[in-house]
């Protein structure tokens, strides 16, 4: 099982979009199930449930790129750089995909699809897709095995 399909696992068994995409990439990123889910509980709902901040699944995202792509000295200007890439790379595709990376925008928008009749159903939470879009992106960015040791992506 892949992570894209580990995280909305995660989400339809119960877990917040940030739980469910970090929890999903928790090896990956070098830390437990358990850190993940601890680091990324307060990230659902949009940031604590306020949905006025950027989707959860987006943050946790952005969450394993700097576990993975992180940690660089101060003065390291092209790890920087390549981190910034994949974050600001990964929010641009997010929102090709769905028109916003914003929690309440998305709602909305799921909302409207629903009045159209083609909302998906993700077992009675409206987020799931949200939660596979951004794990299939992060996917594709996450640093891995050797990567992880500094070659490039």
């Amino acid at each position: 099982m892949d992570e894209k399909d580990k995280a909305v696992e995660y989400f339809n068994a119960g877990y917040n979009c940030a739980e469910s995409l970090l929890m999903a990439f928790s090896e990956k990123a070098g830390i437990t199930a358990d850190e993940a889910k601890k680091i990324a509980s307060g990230f659902g709902g949009g940031t604590g449930g306020t949905h006025e901040n950027m989707c959860g699944a987006v943050n946790a995202a952005i969450v394993v790129l700097g576990l993975t792509d992180g940690g660089y000295a101060p003065d390291d200007a092209a790890a920087k750089k390549n981190l910034y890439g994949k974050v600001s790379g990964l929010i641009a595709e997010f929102k090709e995909r769905n028109a916003s990376a914003n929690c309440r925008e998305l709602l909305g928008f799921l909302a409207n699809e629903k009045k159209e009749g083609s909302a998906p159903k993700t077992a009675g939470r409206p987020c799931g897709r949200f939660v596979a879009d951004a794990a299939e992106l992060l996917a594709k960015k996450v640093k891995t095995g050797d990567y992880a040791k500094g070659e490039s992506v």
